[in-house]
């Protein structure tokens, strides 16, 4: 058995918000940013466990502080910290 310790790694993606991602307004939904950060969460989990199948049990906190538009480009950075 490898009892060295695992490293995390960290993942850094890209996404452009399109019209489909927005409201009315141009303003894009709130689930949809949470989603976006859910996925990039799961696949740094996966990776670090490797294992397929983790899960968010819970969010403790989520504050947004500006809007985010149709064409604007979201970066997330995830890392297992914990």
């Amino acid at each position: 058995m490898n009892n060295e310790p695992k490293i995390a790694e960290e993942l850094i993606s890209h996404r452009q918000v399109f019209p489909g991602d927005a409201n009315p307004s141009g303003n894009m939904f709130g689930g949809r940013i949470m989603e976006i950060m859910d996925s990039s969460a799961a696949m740094v989990a996966d990776r670090f466990s490797n294992t397929v199948g983790a899960v968010t049990a819970s969010v403790e906190s989520l504050s947004f502080r500006l809007p985010v538009h149709v064409g604007d480009v979201l970066k997330t950075v995830s890392k297992v910290v914990y």
